[in-house]
């Protein structure tokens, strides 16, 4: 009966090197992985509050813009754009706060003075 075993090292110190070696790979590439997965994720949501964001200043600048001289469209315009830069604030202001270690009740007095 033949015995064909595993390859060994030569030395236990050069086996232990490449190992932290291995490790240290890994552990990067996970690292990395999961950043571009959470900056994939932060641009999504970024996305999303835009659009809403988008979509009801729309909707309150035509309201506004029917009653008053400006018109329907201006304030529709006026309106999407204002709110759109007012929602992408808010949700990078948010980020921020929730990354720090800022109790919650200043976290919620910060987001609402931002509407000022």
């Amino acid at each position: 009966m033949d015995f064909y075993g595993y390859p060994s090292c030569s030395s236990a110190s050069s086996c232990n090197l490449f190992r932290n070696f291995i490790v240290n790979v890994k552990d990067s590439c996970s690292f990395a992985v999961s950043a571009i997965i959470g900056n994939v994720f932060s641009a999504i949501l970024t996305t999303f509050f835009a659009l809403v964001g988008t979509l009801l200043g729309a909707l309150t600048g035509a309201l506004i813009g029917q009653e008053t001289e400006s018109g329907f469209v201006r304030g529709a315009a006026v309106g999407a754009i204002s709110e759109a830069v007012f929602c992408i604030e808010v949700f990078e202001s948010s980020l921020l706060l929730w990354q720090s270690d800022e109790s919650g009740i200043r976290c919620l007095l910060y987001l609402v003075s931002c509407d000022e």
